[in-house]
């Protein structure tokens, strides 16, 4: 968990030279800056259970560590994603320039170079037409020669792959007769894709099982905290609501003495709540949100473990496919 004074600075325009009063009990205390809340929150003065007054409204001390928490996060991913979009656009600013520097220079001719080089191979010459007209006829000898060379041979070499089709397709026909290998190679790649499928929700639900457990544990350690922390007034609801249960009791017949020892429980419990009538309503609260957040996470455990089970004998019985 980050410390107070992050949470300060990543809730309060003032950062860390914001001040916050407190309040426990009903009774107020402060101003104080966030490096000294931080203090007593290390020296266990204070608890995560302490109210503090934020924006013109009591919050406690956990919910704005959380807040700041958020907030902090937030601005980390924001962070990392302009960064990461200047390295990338880094890299393709990279591997354009090699790009660049990789391709062979284009050649450009200079243009005086051409009009010489057609100055020079002119056509006015008698003698310089027949040469072309020579070297044109012997360019059309060598091109009919090749091709009577080499496309026979070709000629030859299509026939014979025409052949080989008719008979690869005349195999085709007959493999197909019986296609029970090729059947049974897609059912087995069916149930593999289900088995995969059903092993990624298998952990995902594990994972999550293992996360709300966890969360519970912590919570069920933080109500024992504040009950240590509010003991005598735990036990005096206690023994006030044990005393009530004795007298209200009808399925069995109560003995004088029993009668007796619940009055004078109920006695007891009524007299320290009358005297100290905040805090006995503050503890009874919290432990009455305490009972309720406790039977929804049962029910939230319960219901990500037969989500899990289920899941397990949906594996066996596609694993039991591929026997």
């Amino acid at each position: 968990m980050s410390s107070f004074t992050e949470s300060a600075k990543a809730n309060s325009a003032n950062g860390a030279n914001a001040t916050f009063h407190l309040r426990w009990r009903g009774k107020k205390e402060g101003p104080y800056t966030a490096n000294v809340i931080d203090t007593k929150l290390q020296a266990n003065e204070i608890g995560l259970l302490h109210e503090l007054l934020h924006n013109g409204q009591w919050i406690t001390v956990r919910d704005f560590i959380a807040s700041g928490e958020a907030i902090l996060r937030a601005e980390r991913q924001a962070k990392e994603d302009r960064e990461r979009q200047l390295r990338e656009q880094d890299e393709r600013r990279q591997r354009e320039a090699s790009d660049k520097a990789s391709q062979p220079p284009i050649y450009h001719p200079s243009p005086n170079l051409n009009a010489t080089a057609t100055a020079t191979h002119s056509f006015n010459s008698p003698l310089v037409r027949n040469a072309v007209v020579v070297l044109i006829a012997l360019v059309c000898i060598c091109l009919v020669l090749w091709a009577v060379v080499t496309l026979i041979p070709q000629f030859r070499n299509i026939r014979q792959q025409a052949n080989s089709e008719t008979e690869g397709t005349k195999t085709t026909v007959v493999q197909t007769a019986n296609p029970r290998a090729g059947g049974s190679d897609a059912a087995k790649n069916a149930v593999l894709a289900r088995i995969n499928s059903l092993e990624a929700d298998y952990r995902n639900y594990s994972s999550e099982l293992i996360a709300k457990q966890s969360e519970q544990a912590a919570y069920n350690t933080e109500i024992q905290d504040y009950v240590m922390d509010h003991k005598l007034a735990c036990l005096a609801l206690g023994i006030g609501t044990t005393g009530a249960g004795v007298l209200v009791a009808s399925n069995k017949k109560n003995s004088d003495s029993e009668n007796v020892g619940a009055l004078i429980a109920i006695a007891l419990g009524g007299s320290w709540a009358i005297s100290n009538p905040d805090e006995a309503k503050e503890v009874g609260n919290v432990l009455m949100a305490a009972a309720v957040k406790q039977q929804d996470f049962q029910k939230q455990v319960a219901t990500l473990q037969q989500r899990k089970d289920s899941i397990a004998n949906e594996l066996k019985l596609e694993r039991a496919k591929l026997n």
